[in-house]
């Protein structure tokens, strides 16, 4: 699609999974422009939008100084169309780029130091580079990683260190393609962590540094603001994340709320209790999580009535 040769291996495949976004995403491409490095292609995966997507990515396509790649499917969820980028990238390392982030122009050149740092025989060891996110105002979001530089993995950084707030980092591809998102027929949202609790619990580390490179403003309609209604809707893979957190190496009180929130999915989904606690990895932690997995549930249908 683009004027420009793609070289056999790029190090980075900026990821944008698009859908129905041509209003915001020459955000993206105009931070890409910008970039100080070309050490990069920019692969877009379209996820069934009906606006003009595609004439944009073709027409930024005739002008970028960097490949540019346009792929349409049909409309699955994110988790399907990372899937799908996983398959299609060319680059070693791969950087979720959405279709209205702006990030700073030393972003990729920023990513390549922090990943070069980590000595070169210990990097099959690493997933990738993490760092902060930014408002409008360059106000870091959420909370700070323990150390400039710290090593750990995503269960570290949600339940030791128990950092918050929207993040940003790239991820080697050739983990992405061995630990794909599950493909549930019939659900549109699988939570993005099963797959970064996946790689943590195989043994991969990530570095985090603690810098902001990526400008985060939510937006309305936004995928990232996610709610039990969405999650009830998608409850299989709702439950299945749970399930396997409850199972993972973390404090037992958070143990304890993930079959908490096991339970409340399988109800949504009209399991009964005492099966899906049979069929629980920790059935014990499901049987103490019994009667608050009903108040959430019970909630959670008194919420969507209103």
């Amino acid at each position: 699609m683009s004027s420009v040769a793609a070289s056999p291996q790029p190090l980075f495949t900026c990821f944008t999974p698009t859908y129905n976004r041509a209003g915001t995403i020459r955000i993206v491409f105009e931070s890409l422009l910008a970039q100080s490095i070309r050490d990069f292609e920019w692969l877009v995966v379209d996820d069934g939008s009906t606006d003009d997507t595609r004439a944009l990515v073709e027409s930024f396509a005739r002008e970028a100084p960097f490949p540019v790649r346009y792929v349409y499917k049909e409309n699955g969820g994110m988790h399907s169309a990372i899937n799908r980028g996983a398959i299609e990238a060319r680059g070693k390392l791969f950087l979720k780029c959405d279709s209205d982030d702006a990030f700073d122009a030393d972003s990729l050149e920023r990513f390549r130091g922090i990943w070069e740092s980590i000595p070169e025989a210990e990097r099959e060891g690493y997933s990738g580079v993490t760092v902060h996110c930014k408002d409008a105002e360059g106000r870091i979001v959420g909370t700070r990683f323990p150390a400039a530089i710290v090593d750990g993995t995503a269960l570290d950084l949600a339940h030791r260190w128990k950092v918050r707030g929207e993040k940003w980092g790239f991820v080697r591809t050739d983990l992405l393609r061995k630990f794909p998102f599950p493909d549930i027929p019939g659900e549109r949202r699988v939570p993005a962590s099963i797959v970064w609790n996946r790689i943590a619990a195989a043994g991969y580390r990530t570095r985090y540094a603690d810098i902001a490179l990526r400008t985060f403003i939510p937006l309305d309609d936004g995928i990232t603001l996610h709610s039990a209604r969405s999650r009830a809707k998608s409850w299989r893979g709702s439950r299945l994340f749970y399930d396997e957190l409850s199972a993972m190496p973390i404090p037992l009180a958070a143990r304890l709320k993930a079959s908490v929130n096991y339970l409340r999915f399988s109800l949504h989904g009209g399991e009964r209790a005492f099966r899906a606690m049979a069929a629980a990895k920790r059935p014990l932690l499901a049987c103490a999580a019994l009667v608050p997995a009903w108040i959430a549930y019970k909630r959670d249908i008194a919420g969507s009535a209103r």
